[in-house]
């Protein structure tokens, strides 16, 4: 089994873990219940915030999405992992390295709702944002692009 189809099936557990299918066309009029967002995440810069080294991982079903992040703490050397579901609209797979910035580690690892756009088709970037909590970016890379917005949680991996 590739690491891209280990990943498929762990965002297809995490959905349904939640009741959710993934691969839902919503072919009938009465099931369409898109979120989607106003705009796309807008960075936020912080104050005194170094950029830190993270893992980007988005696996995408048309109308749903599963992201993962992960992350050492440069202060403590724990890795952290946010793990999260969402409604919206998008196609692509993404597994990126990318930047993460936050201003306070506590308020970061807090935040549970996000919000992810990215155009990955030739070159463009991707972003995952807590809103004020913290921002992850990745460039130029992947294959897809959507906009999406839900919920998750951090979890102290080690």
């Amino acid at each position: 089994m590739s690491n891209l189809e280990h990943k498929r099936k762990q965002a297809r557990k995490w959905f349904a873990h939640r009741g959710i299918n993934p691969d839902n066309t919503f072919i009938n009029p009465e099931d369409r219940q898109f979120y989607k967002l106003d705009f796309p995440p807008i960075p936020v810069k912080y104050e005194n915030a170094s950029p830190i080294q993270c893992q980007i991982d988005i696996i995408s079903f048309l109308v749903y999405c599963h992201v993962t992040v992960l992350f050492n703490d440069p202060v403590t050397g724990d890795e952290w992992k946010y793990e999260g579901g969402s409604g919206g609209l998008g196609v692509g797979d993404i597994s990126a390295e990318g930047i993460l910035t936050y201003g306070d580690l506590n308020t970061l690892v807090k935040a549970t709702t996000f919000e992810v756009s990215f155009v990955t088709v030739d070159g463009g970037g991707t972003q995952v944002s807590w809103g004020s909590s913290g921002n992850a970016f990745a460039a130029g890379v992947g294959d897809g692009f959507g906009v999406f917005g839900g919920s998750g949680g951090w979890t102290n991996v080690g």
